[in-house]
């Protein structure tokens, strides 16, 4: 999970990691929900985000291709595709918007995979 404070809108914003549980080298199914709450109490999924995805090897410096952006598919859950051409840590960036603002801080959050 990742979570932080949208400063234009005062919600917090909270991320989950559904798919890939267990990457592999190729094509995987990526799987997110994203939640909004104003006050840490009450939380709603969000249904109208774009999201943008960039998956990263730091140990080679390098990205991949053919990855595919989560589109909302109902009940704040949001599916897509990400490709790892090879095996070894890689972090994919999540850049999200709503209503066309993009609401991530920056530095983006990521989350992080240990591929076979």
């Amino acid at each position: 999970m990742r979570f932080w404070l949208d400063l234009q809108t005062n919600n917090v914003y909270l991320l989950t990691l559904i798919k890939p549980a267990n990457p592999i080298t190729g094509l995987n199914d990526y799987e997110i929900i994203l939640h909004k709450t104003p006050d840490q109490t009450v939380y709603y999924e969000v249904d109208s985000a774009e999201f943008y995805i960039r998956p990263w090897m730091p140990s080679h410096g390098h990205g991949s291709f053919n990855n595919i952006n989560p589109v909302f598919k109902g009940n704040g859950k949001y599916e897509g595709k990400v490709n790892f051409t090879m095996p070894g840590e890689w972090f994919v960036y999540d850049s999200i918007k709503i209503n066309n603002f993009i609401i991530t801080p920056n530095p983006t959050i990521y989350f992080i995979f240990d591929v076979r």
